[in-house]
């Protein structure tokens, strides 16, 4: 493993560096540079971050100088945000060892961290666990991991589809984030709360709160560096918000996210990609705009539904049917390939009584428009 100087020295070089220019990068007096580069000093976290991420665009250098630079970590800010910055970008490897680093710390505030993070990646142990989230309401020292356990209730209540006790927790959290003094730490907690919250708004059909939220982030190029997945994530609700009236600003937004998350070549990031491909698909389907059949049996549904091809749309649905119990999308499916009118309102309900009135769109626009074509049938007829 390089140390730490090596890795400095490295880095004057790939960049060019004068110690000047490391002054300046870091923020720091000239004559302190050198006890940086000796290990007396250790150096900043965030500007190091803005420093490798603007420098080197290869993702996997970038990920092999954090590795580095964690290995020597010993102060509680580092720790603390690198713990963060891991979470955020989806590298549990490296997390895990800085959980490590932090469970061993002889500082309580970061054993506490450490402890956090480890509950917030493996929160299907304490799903429905009411015991869990009060007992350690009750002893979190810091104001950051209090925030924290509520994001971490939020992304399970996400699990569990429950909206409207989403959109409260955020606003009970709102006035807490404001005593977070470091920036980085109140954006970051700020980011995941806003995840959430899109997702259970946009549920709730409320497209407005959706793209306000939203827009808060479009020109936010701190929140694209630093917080990548859970700024896609927002983008991506922000984007099908559009879903009924604008397609070309709906793909539009889904293909930057895709763009940015390409640039994080592991595994929670392909999984995102994934997700906005099939959203892309779908928009692309719901407005019959050409593109290449999906390999997704689902969307490729719904593709030959948007080519009019009903009668592969049927075969499919049929042998998907033999498989597994449908879901309201594909009784949606169903209703149209069929011209199943008890399937589109069952597709309808189920959608309201899972608390999704934002796709309960769907069924209801079909239902509309058989019922027009009927009604412009009869007056033909008279």
């Amino acid at each position: 493993m390089m140390k730490l100087t090596d890795l400095l020295l490295q880095i004057s070089y790939d960049l060019h560096y004068s110690p000047n220019d490391w002054a300046k990068e870091l923020n720091i007096p000239l004559n302190e540079v050198g006890s940086y580069f000796t290990g007396e000093k250790e150096v900043p976290f965030f500007p190091f971050l803005l420093l490798v991420r603007q420098n080197y665009q290869d993702y996997e250098k970038q990920k092999a100088i954090f590795s580095t630079y964690a290995e020597t970590l010993y102060t509680a800010p580092n720790i603390l945000y690198a713990m963060e910055l891991t979470s955020q970008m989806g590298e549990i490897e490296l997390l895990n060892k800085l959980i490590e680093k932090g469970n061993t710390s002889s500082d309580s505030i970061v054993q506490e961290w450490a402890e956090m993070y480890t509950f917030l990646h493996n929160r299907d142990k304490i799903r429905e666990d009411d015991f869990f989230y009060n007992t350690k309401k009750a002893t979190l020292k810091s104001t950051e991991m209090q925030i924290l356990l509520e994001t971490l209730r939020a992304y399970i209540l996400t699990d569990l589809e429950a909206n409207m006790s989403i959109d409260k927790l955020y606003d009970d959290v709102s006035p807490q984030l404001e005593k977070v003094e470091n920036e980085y730490i109140r954006n970051a907690l700020q980011t995941r709360l806003h995840s959430s919250t899109v997702y259970s708004m946009l549920r709730l059909n409320l497209v407005g709160k959706v793209r306000k939220i939203g827009e808060q982030y479009l020109n936010d190029e701190e929140a694209k560096l630093c917080f990548p997945i859970k700024y896609t994530y927002i983008l991506h609700r922000y984007a099908m918000s559009f879903l009924y009236e604008n397609p070309d600003k709906a793909i539009k937004r889904l293909e930057d996210s895709i763009d940015i998350l390409k640039q994080l070549p592991n595994a929670a990031a392909r999984h995102y990609i994934n997700e906005h491909e099939k959203s892309i698909a779908f928009v692309k389907n719901l407005w019959e705009i050409d593109q290449p059949e999906p390999d997704d049996i689902p969307e490729k549904i719904h593709y030959f539904i948007a080519q009019h091809q009903y009668e592969k749309a049927q075969a499919l649905l049929l042998e998907l049917k033999k498989k597994q119990p449908l879901t309201e999308f594909q009784d949606y499916y169903w209703g149209i390939a069929f011209s199943d009118e008890k399937a589109l309102q069952r597709s309808y309900e189920r959608f309201r009584s899972n608390g999704n009135f934002f796709f309960a769109v769907l069924p209801v626009r079909q239902l509309s428009r058989i019922s027009l074509e009927r009604l412009k049938n009869k007056k033909l007829k008279n």
